[in-house]
């Protein structure tokens, strides 16, 4: 029998399921069934379906089972490392509320989000606290280059608490890519100030329940909407003119000078995609995460298919 014969027919609710499992397995982080029902890209499978399923797939080994948790492996350790790293990220959620509240402060902020693993609930030692910013329109790139000369001169240019490397504007609520990885991002986005914004911003970004139907949007209560006052207003009135669009397109044009030296080995289509920098984007991922992930999860369920010989194709 060749290597790629497929003898082995899943159902379309299976190869959902398995997809979703495959996908966390990049992250080497396990799900609940109800997490695993939420990231679904589909919304015609029940929990109790689910749950049917699920237990078909750890008959046939294709996943396994520990308590609670779904893995694609039978390595225990993996659900020890999740739930330490849900507990750290948990005792770390009131540093990252009060960083929100610092970066409010500044010119043109209007909306604060946590991305990254926090907002999946998980840190490990290494991790960064990420921060998805929208500002003003046509002054995204004074708000970045304040957000990193503070950085650099008050924090020592530390990454591990006050990454900015996404921002876009109010004018430009709507994410370029859209694709599971794009998807997971923004449907796990916890906001933490501006709470007018953000209704908007889900509004725009309503394409990525195609991707995740059952996703349940984050609450938006509690969450302060965005005001100017004090230092704030008086910083945003000096530059509301034409210092401030002179600055806004000056800061800009460095920025990308200063990437496009620090980062030659990019080609155009590649620096463009990793380093997106128009007035009303900034996206900063210089290790290409987004690129890597997809590129993880084709390669996981090729091996996947190749193993248990089965097809995952959904369409």
């Amino acid at each position: 029998m060749g290597a790629h014969t497929t003898n082995v027919k899943l159902s379309l609710s299976a190869r959902y399921a398995l997809r979703s499992i495959l996908y966390y397995d990049i992250f080497s982080y396990p799900l609940t069934e109800e997490e695993l029902f939420r990231s679904l890209r589909s919304d015609r499978i029940s929990q109790e379906e689910l749950k049917a399923i699920v237990d078909d797939l750890v008959d046939q080994n294709m996943v396994f089972s520990f308590g609670q948790f779904i893995c694609l492996h039978p390595e225990k350790e993996l659900v020890q490392r999740r739930l330490k790293g849900n507990r750290l990220a948990e005792k770390r959620l009131p540093l990252a509320r009060r960083i929100s509240r610092l970066i409010s402060l500044f010119p043109f902020v209007r909306g604060i989000g946590i991305s990254g693993s926090m907002s999946k609930n998980y840190m490990d030692e290494k991790s960064d606290i990420d921060f998805f910013i929208i500002t003003t329109p046509g002054r995204l790139w004074v708000a970045r280059t304040l957000l990193v000369l503070f950085k650099k001169v008050f924090l020592f240019n530390s990454f591990r608490y006050f990454c900015v490397n996404y921002l876009i504007s109010e004018d430009n609520l709507e994410i370029e890519d859209k694709n599971v990885f794009t998807a997971t991002e923004l449907v796990t986005l916890m906001p933490m100030y501006g709470a007018d914004i953000f209704r908007l911003f889900y509004s725009g970004n309503s394409w990525v329940y195609r991707y995740q139907p059952n996703m349940i949007q984050r609450s938006l209560d509690g969450v302060p909407p965005a005001r100017a006052r004090g230092l704030k207003w008086l910083a945003e009135l000096l530059l509301s003119g034409n210092i401030g669009r002179a600055l806004n397109y000056r800061s800009m044009q460095l920025t990308i000078r200063h990437w496009k030296r620090k980062f030659p080995e990019y080609s155009r289509a590649e620096f463009h995609h990793a380093f997106r920098s128009r007035r009303n984007v900034s996206k900063h991922h210089p290790q290409n995460f987004q690129r890597k992930v997809l590129e993880a999860l084709a390669a996981r369920i090729r091996d996947f298919e190749a193993r248990h010989h089965v097809s995952l194709a959904v369409s």
